[in-house]
């Protein structure tokens, strides 16, 4: 299938689009500050470093972002001050508690990305933007805790000692926890994506469903093995038969099987950011997450377009129509 939008909509935002832009800027400007700071006091040259890479992708974002306010003439927030050279008290500033800032404003800057990606659904070129700034966090978020694990810097939570014969691996028990539920949470999708793929009359919704069944099919499978290879107790598994029935069919249209898997994959993206934030300990396993995290996004970004020619989306009011009443 090609999903395209027409012209005109992509010179319009939404007003939470607009709030959102505004928002995820005022936290680059918060943070350009905060860390230009932590630059100066940072000790450690390896660190100096990491602090500087997250400042150029910090300008790299405020940059994008605030040519989209400009494009759609949604006015910006204050800036910060600039740091000077100062040379503060750097007893009080350790290189490890700049180094943990810096990880736990990565986890932040991502969900606060992922979430305006999710509410960008009127404005495919606004969404697109998020897209980018998403992938980009996470590859910067996997240098960083790299380089706090050689230091030493990164705190390990309890392991899980039950594991199988066959893992050589550590895994602590956030991992444990985030592979279950997202093993469990995969197979309720799968059986509800069943329902509604033997329920849904519009053809082009069939094929997007068929779609979703191979992806999650697929991941329902790597976190078998995983959970299988760290000794993890598996959930129940849904049925494989799936029959619909005219009473069903009645109660979920078409209209409102997109709604639901739009609800879902929402909430579904939010949970594969939260299994990446966690999960520090086994750089492998969290890869895995990441890959879920990526899937989740192009899945959604294809749904929303989808939704829009079927005009099955109710977006928010409109920024311009607001801005031309003032």
């Amino acid at each position: 299938m090609v999903f395209s939008v027409k012209k005109e909509e992509k010179e319009k935002v939404s007003v939470q689009e607009a709030f959102s832009m505004w928002e995820v800027l005022k936290g680059k400007y918060d943070a350009l500050e905060q860390f230009g700071i932590y630059n100066n006091l940072a000790q450690n040259p390896d660190l100096k470093i990491a602090t500087g890479r997250v400042l150029k992708l910090l300008k790299k974002h405020k940059e994008r972002l605030e040519l989209m306010l400009r494009k759609y003439a949604v006015p910006g927030p204050d800036q910060g001050m600039l740091p000077s050279n100062w040379s503060g008290n750097q007893e009080m500033f350790r290189d490890e508690f700049i180094a943990s800032s810096l990880l736990q404003y990565l986890n932040e800057s991502l969900e606060n990305n992922v979430r305006a990606m999710r509410d960008a659904v009127f404005n495919d070129s606004v969404r697109s933007v998020y897209i980018k700034m998403i992938d980009e966090l996470i590859d910067e978020k996997e240098i960083i805790i790299k380089h706090n694990k050689l230091r030493g810097w990164v705190a390990t939570p309890p392991l899980y000692k039950r594991g199988s014969v066959e893992s050589k691996e550590d895994i602590d028990l956030a991992g444990v926890a985030r592979l279950w539920e997202h093993l469990s949470f995969r197979y309720a999708s799968l059986w509800q994506t069943k329902i509604y793929q033997a329920t849904a009359r519009d053809g082009d919704l069939r094929i997007l469903l068929g779609q979703g069944l191979n992806m999650l099919e697929k991941q329902v499978a790597i976190l078998e093995k995983e959970c299988a290879y760290f000794g993890i107790s598996l959930s129940q598994r849904p049925a494989e038969v799936i029959v619909s029935s005219p009473a069903v069919s009645e109660v979920f249209t078409d209209e409102r099987i997109y709604r639901e898997l739009a609800n879902g994959q929402q909430g579904a993206v939010f949970f594969h950011v939260e299994a990446v934030n966690q999960c520090v300990t086994n750089d492998r396993l969290s890869a895995v997450f990441i890959d879920l995290i990526k899937a989740e996004v192009d899945s959604y970004d294809k749904l929303v377009k989808y939704g829009k020619i079927k005009q099955w989306l109710k977006p928010m009011p409109l920024y311009y129509v607001l801005m031309r009443q003032t």
